[in-house]
């Protein structure tokens, strides 16, 4: 075989052993890689090195599909995602977004069956040797697609072959499942486009805030060109080699006559404009309800279990949730708490200026020794020195800023915990007043500083929860006009408790109306002791408190007991529906990515319950209507010009720590609460803390932007259900009095003066009756407090 072969040689190498030689050396150094090459190709292919899908298998391909939130309104919320990626239609697709791809990353890509062994030439030349990089890899577009849908492997020092030898096995199996337009409509689904962005969908929306059918050519050209290093020719953050690179995929499509000369010509010439829509929990509407239903829908989702086995994923399984919540109404509430919030945030600022509103720098140091950063520390060994001293170096840092939004600044840790203490934050909630649906959610005042979610946060609610001890009240049968007493009392038999009155002011008598309207603790209290403290705390199960929160004891009247947002505006809703009570809602219904009812919300029966009777309700509604008027909500008339009908409740807990205003209109009840992360920071004074003057403002500034809006007109001009005179009648009877004797005089004197007019002889026979009854009741009371004053 020698002898045979040596003829063919050329004469040099023939005449010459050490040629001979070399030539071997060389032919077997080349067919050592491609016999390695069959051999890793066999052993592909026997799978070897891990399963290849099959066609089974790539005819059910899944992507990993971000889950999706709906408003009420049908707007995109946001979405829950490992890789943010929602599948599109080829047709909805833009034919520009096709042509790049192809001209950029696979010309010969409608004539080859899943590689491309001219490409392969292509690279070596062009690529490799003349180091011309517009040219493209080798991998085709079907390769990339096998690559997206199965990314690679760790083999160690064999990777790369072993990679790109499964990789050419899964394009060729596609192409035999796939046409080339279901290839490129899956490729174009895939596709990452940096960060957790994956899919034309995903990336036409965040680049150019439009859908992918929508783009323009140098728009898609952009995109396509981002496919070689989505970091380096990020159009955001690297908008030159962005461009540079957008114009060679310009190029190339004139070269394979995507488009012509004029064309290439004109666009090269307009700079990039994008219109960056970025996605992240902390961004766009609703974040604090969106982190809320993420946490219960986790738990709930984990019990619905698929064809294959597994739990459906709210990351991975492109759920679509349809909530109650109206994107506008969102937006005006989010605006409300921002433009209120800040203004309050400078008040409290100016009202501390040149003290601190922290109790010692004890308090501070504790804050300090729980931050994540000094226990990271810790745990590194470091000493509590030495920890204190790092606290104190200035760091380079991002911070919230009430100005901007968040500011770049160098600032201490120990500092930054300073000025975080000193923030006020808030919690708004609105719900639709008959449904319980929950229209706009407001946790805080910016969810990429403060995770810490203030509708369901608890604390102390103040007077507003008053409302409620005088309804029972009147569930005991106690009427409307029956005066309770403005005294200050030390009750004995509850360790010397002393309720005092936000001023020091006493004496006279409150009726339930007065009490309310005017925030009366001390009448609130004597209630209390009339009713009974367990038929209150009766009453508030009833509404949807938790029984852990509320102690059995008088003080609870003054609100002493925790409660948040969520439960406070839902326990109000009972006013203006009649004394029913319902559960608040806001997921309506989770569907599949195959469009069918996973979850459905809406088909539920409502749970209804009566907690307090028809009648108490309406009365109840007609006294906190009064409070608007002229009691502690009444800025809403003179302050902010309201002159539609609402009514409401403010609140105001110890030390002015929580400030809160509970509220509805005929159609919607809100409530608002704000104070610091600590009760120990506030306002030194209730007049500047109270929460008329900082928790009123929001659910003020709420509605002047909801009723300035034409779409909300028939929200503005809606009424109150009219009341019967009967009911009316019920109420008729001062907020104070100075003495229950006076007033009985006054009213009975008033009753036969009216009678005498009429000469009805019968109905005066009858007063004279029920006078007697009103003066033996005068006596007996006041033998009462005689007994009391002697004891």
């Amino acid at each position: 075989m020698e002898f045979k072969l040596k003829k063919y040689l050329p004469a040099f190498i023939r005449e010459s052993k050490r040629n001979r030689r070399i030539i071997k050396i060389l032919l077997i150094l080349i067919a050592i890689p491609i016999l390695s090459i069959i051999i890793l190709s066999l052993l592909v292919r026997l799978e070897v090195f891990g399963d290849l899908a099959d066609k089974e298998e790539l005819a059910e391909v899944i992507n990993p599909l971000a889950s999706e939130v709906y408003s009420i309104d049908s707007v995109l919320l946001g979405k829950y995602f490992i890789e943010n990626r929602t599948n599109v239609a080829y047709e909805d697709i833009s034919p520009y977004v096709m042509d790049a791809l192809i001209a950029t990353e696979d010309t010969r890509f409608y004539k080859h069956n899943g590689t491309d062994y001219r490409s392969w030439a292509r690279v070596f030349f062009k690529t490799i040797l003349m180091q011309k990089d517009e040219f493209g890899g080798g991998s085709t577009i079907s390769q990339q697609l096998a690559k997206n849908l199965y990314p690679r492997r760790n083999y160690k020092f064999i990777s790369l072959p072993i990679n790109k030898l499964r990789e050419i096995v899964i394009a060729k199996r596609l192409e035999k499942v796939y046409t080339k337009k279901e290839i490129l409509q899956l490729y174009l689904n895939t596709v990452p486009y940096g960060g957790a962005i994956y899919g034309i969908d995903v990336a036409s929306k965040q680049y150019f805030n439009k859908p992918p059918v929508d783009l323009k050519i140098e728009e898609a050209a952009v995109l396509a060109g981002m496919l070689k290093a989505t970091s380096y020719y990020h159009p955001v953050r690297n908008k030159t080699r962005a461009q540079e690179r957008r114009d060679v995929v310009l190029k190339q499509m004139h070269k394979y006559e995507y488009i012509d000369k004029t064309t290439l010509d004109s666009l090269i010439q307009i700079p990039i404009q994008v219109d960056y829509n970025y996605e992240s929990n902390n961004e766009g509407l609703a974040t604090y309800f969106r982190e809320h239903i993420r946490q219960e829908l986790g738990l709930i989702l984990k019990k619905e279990i698929k064809e294959n086995g597994r739990s459906q994923s709210l990351y991975t399984d492109g759920l679509k949730i349809y909530t109650s919540i109206h994107s506008k109404m969102q937006a005006y509430a989010e605006e409300a708490v921002h433009e209120s919030m800040k203004t309050t945030q400078e008040k409290f600022d100016k009202h501390w200026e040149g003290r601190q509103p922290w109790p010692d720098n004890a308090f501070i140091m504790n804050l300090v020794k729980k931050s994540r950063r000094y226990k990271i520390a810790e745990s590194a060994g470091k000493s509590p020195t030495e920890i204190e001293e790092s606290f104190e170096k200035p760091t380079p840092m991002k911070i919230f800023s009430w100005k901007d939004g968040s500011i770049d600044t160098i600032i201490s840790p120990l500092d930054s915990i300073k000025y975080y203490t000193g923030l006020l934050n808030a919690g708004f909630l609105l719900t639709d007043r008959k449904t319980g649906e929950i229209r706009a959610w407001v946790g805080g005042i910016d969810h990429r500083y403060f995770k810490y979610d203030h509708v369901v946060s608890k604390r102390q609610v103040g007077s507003t929860f008053k409302p409620f001890v005088f309804a029972a009240a009147l569930y005991k049968g106690i009427g409307p006009c029956v005066f309770f007493k403005n005294e200050l009392v030390t009750y004995e038999d509850f360790n010397y408790w002393t309720p005092k009155n936000a001023s020091p002011e006493y004496g006279g008598l409150y009726s339930m109306e007065g009490a309310i309207s005017h925030s009366i603790n001390a009448s609130s209290v004597d209630a209390m002791m009339q009713v009974g403290v367990d038929t209150v705390v009766e009453l508030a199960l009833k509404i949807g408190y938790n029984s852990d929160d509320i102690p059995r004891v008088p003080s609870i009247a003054l609100g002493t007991m925790n409660s948040n947002v969520f439960e406070m505006v839902n326990a109000y809703r009972i006013f203006p529906n009649k004394g029913r009570y319902t559960p608040l809602k806001y997921i309506k219904k989770v569907i599949t990515n195959k469009g069918e009812i996973l979850l459905d919300y809406d088909s539920k029966p409502q749970e209804v319950v009566q907690a307090i009777d028809t009648i108490d309700a309406i009365l109840m509604n007609e006294i906190l209507k009064k409070v608007t008027q002229y009691g502690t909500a009444s800025a809403l008339r003179y302050r902010f010009k309201f002159t539609e009908p609402f009514a409401a409740k403010t609140g105001t807990s110890q030390d002015q720590a929580d400030a809160w205003f509970l509220g509805y209109s005929p159609d919607l009840v809100g409530g608002a609460w704000v104070g610091a992360q600590s009760p120990k920071i506030h306002f030194r004074t209730i007049n500047e803390g109270g929460g008329a003057r900082n928790a009123l403002p929001i659910f003020a500034t709420f509605f002047q932007k909801l009723y300035a809006d034409p779409a909300f007109e028939s929200y503005k001009n809606r009424k109150f259900e009219p009341v019967s005179y009967d009911i009316l009648d019920l109420l008729a009877c001062p907020d104070y009095v100075e003495s229950l004797d006076d007033y009985y005089k006054k009213k009975t004197m008033k009753w036969f003066d009216e009678l005498h007019a009429k000469n009805d002889s019968i109905k005066l026979v009858r007063a004279k009756e029920a006078q007697q009854r009103v003066v033996d009741e005068i006596k007996r009371e006041r033998a009462e407090r005689n007994r009391d004053r002697q004891q």
